[in-house]
């Protein structure tokens, strides 16, 4: 059993908008209750990150992350495992679990999304993604889109796994708010929750991201929506790297996303003054010059 403090059920009855008498007169409350209870006594060490178990009310599956942030299930913490009973073992958490389809559970059965839930996995993102409260936009980049992503960085997807950079990475496909397509225009600018922009552009229908294309849109969860795209989207200020002098020379430095310096026989390099072209859609709409 996964038991919800009091001040757990306190946030989640604000939230829902709802008192606790109308939580407890509900014609949901025992599919909410049995979501908390697995079928089998699991202890806090049978927990793996990643793993996925069926609750007595299994109209969705529970996500657990273990990590150095700690044992989760959806977005609650376990703040006091394994209090054995006679018949079981109670983790107390510091959340109500919902069994709300999150974007977690589009990006899960797609089929096309493996490296994608793996990342977030990895990068402990899931009690983040499958927060039933939080209101999301997810860009999410197809196995494909990442394998080209993989090959042109030279890495392999356990490298990427393994990389520092993977949370800022996946964090700069999300949106902490939900923008249906219908909501986006062309020139639009967005922040995604790493901080950076996201430029929008819409040209004969299609809708890009960056660098990426929307292949399916609107695919909603009750935390949010999903717009599947063709690319992993690049940081638009990624590309910019060191500016450094050096007896009175100034060198623009281009790196790729995991920060690797490219076109080292290129180095733009002048006494006097630096070039910026800005693009947009492959074009570009303007130069800047620093003296």
């Amino acid at each position: 059993v996964f038991a919800p403090t009091d001040d757990a059920f306190g946030v989640a009855l604000s939230e829902l908008g709802l008192t606790a008498e109308e939580l407890l007169a509900s014609d949901g409350l025992a599919d909410i209750l049995t979501y908390h209870v697995i079928g089998s006594s699991v202890l806090s060490t049978d927990l793996t990150n990643g793993m996925t178990a069926t609750p007595l009310n299994d109209a969705n599956t529970i996500k657990v992350s273990v990590g150095d942030a700690g044992v989760f299930v959806n977005q609650a913490q376990v703040v006091i495992p394994d209090n054995v009973t006679g018949n079981g073992v109670v983790h107390v958490t510091d959340g109500v679990i919902l069994s709300s389809e999150t974007v977690v559970d589009i990006a899960l059965s797609t089929g096309v999304h493996n490296t994608l839930v793996a990342a977030v996995i990895e990068a402990e993102l899931l009690p983040a993604l499958t927060n039933p409260f939080a209101e999301l936009t997810v860009f999410a980049p197809t196995d494909d889109a990442f394998g080209v992503a993989l090959s042109e960085l030279g890495l392999t997807a356990e490298e990427l796994l393994a990389s520092d950079g993977l949370g800022d990475i996946l964090t700069h496909h999300v949106v902490g708010s939900i923008a249906m397509s219908s909501d986006l225009s062309d020139g639009m600018i967005i922040e995604s929750l790493l901080g950076d922009d996201l430029l929008i552009g819409i040209s004969n229908g299609v809708v890009s991201i960056n660098n990426a294309e929307v292949i399916s849109a609107d695919v909603t969860a009750n935390n949010g929506v999903v717009h599947v795209v063709d690319a992993v989207i690049e940081n638009s200020t990624s590309h910019i790297g060191n500016i450094e002098i050096d007896q009175e020379s100034y060198y623009l430095y281009s790196v790729d996303l995991s920060g690797k310096i490219i076109d080292t026989e290129n180095q733009f390099h002048q006494t006097n003054q630096m070039i910026f072209d800005v693009y947009s859609s492959g074009k570009v709409i303007k130069r800047v010059t620093i003296q």
